[in-house]
């Protein structure tokens, strides 16, 4: 039973009209009108988190795999696919201050993100803008958190720390990327190392990403993967100036970056 199933069944037990329930939950009217009639499909994970305490609706958690940082296994006791797999309203359902992404119907949890890694994500998602602006009008690029929906199905929801999308048919609605960005980027943190170079690298690969950076500031090097031509990564350093293999005239300096990390 998906969440917005539960709230109308609940809401019906205790007999409360949609005015009552917006009113005790703080949801304004209108906008519970559309959860609950199916108009909005995808509703604000605030919303259904107001909606579920007004409710009673209780959220049962737990952690497994010795808490792994970059993993969160979380039973609900709603919402769940019959397989176990959690979906696209169990990922909108979160509370908004959660960081996560949903991968094949797992839950990763994302620390908050490092200084170096904030001024690596904005010094390249800037050298990217530039470039756009002047030889790839028809392109924008976006940074962390904006959701991609990756495989356009109910399992998979990423959130790349800086992507390139040349399809505005992908953006339609301007509320997320459904299917693969042309081009992604990760920076890599301590805590989710393992899924930026082989979790999310087959999901891109697969989904038809043209290519693929993976920036360590730990270990200091750039993976630039080329899938439109090859699977094997060229590897450069915080010292090289690198070319994008897809994009004549893309080119971002990480020596001058490398100045800047604390």
């Amino acid at each position: 039973m998906t969440d917005v199933e539960l709230i109308r069944k609940r809401k019906k037990e205790l007999g409360w009209t949609n005015k009552i329930l917006a009113e005790k939950s703080g949801v304004p009217e209108g906008t519970l009108n559309k959860i609950l009639s199916g108009a909005t499909k995808y509703p604000r994970r605030d919303s259904i988190q107001a909606l579920r305490k007004a409710l009673e609706l209780i959220v049962v958690m737990n952690e497994e795999d010795g808490g792994y940082p970059d993993h969160v296994a979380e039973a609900f006791s709603y919402g769940q696919s019959l397989d176990g797999r959690k979906n696209l309203d169990d990922y909108y359902a979160l509370s908004s201050d959660q960081r996560v992404e949903l991968i094949d119907g797992q839950i990763y949890n994302m620390a908050a993100p490092s200084l170096n890694h904030q001024m690596l994500v904005l010094e390249i998602a800037v050298a990217c803008r530039e470039y756009v602006r002047k030889d790839q009008k028809d392109c924008n690029v976006y940074v962390f958190p904006c959701d991609v929906c990756l495989d356009e199905d109910d399992y998979t929801m990423l959130q790349p720390d800086i992507f390139m999308v040349c399809d505005s048919r992908k953006c339609q609605g301007g509320i997320r990327c459904n299917g693969a960005p042309d081009f992604v980027i990760e920076i890599v943190s301590e805590n989710n190392s393992k899924n930026d170079y082989f979790l999310k690298l087959q999901k891109y690969q697969n989904a038809g990403v043209k290519e693929y950076w993976i920036v360590d500031p730990i270990k200091m090097r750039i993976l630039v993967y080329d899938f439109w031509k090859d699977m094997i990564p060229t590897m450069y350093t915080f010292d090289d100036e690198i070319q994008s293999g897809f994009y004549p005239g893309l080119k971002i300096n990480f020596s001058e970056m490398k100045k800047r990390l604390l």
